[in-house]
């Protein structure tokens, strides 16, 4: 029961993500959009390869679940809105979600006005080439959300309100203010980075990979 309402739980936030993407409007894309396409674009082409290979099993972990998790990445470190990426995939992903789930399928090609829908062995694989880049990036950004969750329930007492981040690296430093106001709203918290106010000494034992943090 708890895995048939998992299943479920999925189908509905899948159909959600459909219908925003289809109800919004075209516009230029962020990097950080455009690696969302690609990255979808990959997932969906390792679906259609499962496919070819008569593993729907494999095909339905791509379409349903990792597509689902990219998406909350994405959301995750850097607070944007996915559907303009989304949209500019969704045809590929109503087409090969229909063997699976033929009716969600034919709703969400009837709101995106796809007409009939063709078999997957009629379509192009998808192909898509993530950004290695930018992956890096939300892969640093990860590992910093990670290290404010863990940091913060350390703290003991009063709850805190401003999060210093230190940096040595300028790189890494430019990630940090790209998500600051997406980990500000995630943890509720005031983000500040390389600030002067450094009472611990913390921005001397920051390393490259790995800032160190200050809670007050």
């Amino acid at each position: 029961d708890n895995q048939v309402s998992q299943v479920r739980n999925k189908l509905n936030e899948l159909e959600r993500v459909i219908t925003h993407a289809i109800e919004s409007s075209e516009t230029m894309l962020t990097p950080e959009q455009v690696w969302l396409v690609e990255t979808l674009r990959a997932r969906l082409g390792e679906a259609y390869d499962a496919y070819a290979h008569y593993d729907h099993m494999s095909a339905a972990q791509k379409i349903f679940f990792e597509t689902l998790n990219e998406i909350k990445r994405f959301r995750k470190v850097f607070g944007r809105d996915e559907a303009p990426a989304v949209k500019k995939i969704v045809k590929e992903w109503i087409v090969l979600m229909s063997p699976i789930t033929p009716f969600l399928a034919e709703e969400g090609g009837e709101k995106a006005k796809l007409g009939k829908l063709v078999s997957v062995s009629r379509v192009e694989k998808p192909h898509g080439k993530p950004d290695l880049a930018m992956e890096a990036k939300i892969i640093f950004l990860e590992g910093v959300f990670q290290d404010l969750e863990r940091v913060r329930k350390l703290v003991k007492g009063k709850t805190p309100k401003i999060a210093f981040i230190y940096s040595p690296d300028l790189q890494e430093s430019q990630w940090l203010e790209d998500a600051a106001v997406a980990m500000g709203k995630h943890t509720q918290m005031e983000i500040r980075l390389n600030d002067k106010h450094d009472p611990l000494g913390k921005l001397a034992k920051a390393q490259k990979g790995r800032p160190a943090i200050y809670l007050e």
